[in-house]
């Protein structure tokens, strides 16, 4: 994910939740996160645009950024 968030500085904004941590519980709650090792690609606004369960390649997140970003 660090090199990923170099890679995008300034056109993307990479969040972490831990889902044991009480103080991500509102975010984790608008996306129905409720397990380790999900992933969630949203718009500007919030709106979800793709999910993943599980391990994720990273050339799979790189295909769906560039694709929403163009």
């Amino acid at each position: 994910m660090n090199r990923l968030r170099a890679n995008y500085d300034g056109r993307v904004e990479f969040f972490e939740l831990d889902v044991d941590n009480p103080d991500s519980k509102a975010m984790r709650d608008r996306y129905g996160m409720r397990a380790q090792a999900i992933y969630v690609l949203a718009d500007a606004h919030g709106g979800e645009l793709n999910r993943w369960f599980g391990l994720l390649p990273e050339a799979d997140l790189i295909a769906a950024l560039d694709g929403v970003l163009g």
